[in-house]
């Protein structure tokens, strides 16, 4: 999943350490696997905005064939 951090000046590029997370902003925000629970409360207070980034949905395939009038059997 990972967790999804705003920085509190819009816009910033930049890459920031806090503990052992490292964490690449681009535009002001960045995205990290997971981030421990001292660091988050950290972030919050200091005006970042912390939250679970949602994983991206997958596309719905098809594995068979529609079935076909011809396919049916009364």
């Amino acid at each position: 999943m990972g967790v999804k951090i705003e920085a509190p000046i819009p816009g910033y590029s930049g890459t920031t350490q806090f503990g052992t997370t490292v964490a690449a902003f681009v535009d002001g925000v960045a995205t990290v696997a997971e981030l421990a629970p001292g660091v988050r409360e950290y972030l919050e207070r200091a005006g970042y905005v912390v939250t679970d980034a949602k994983p991206e949905a997958k596309r719905a395939t098809r594995t068979s064939k529609p079935a076909t009038k011809q396919d049916t059997k009364p």
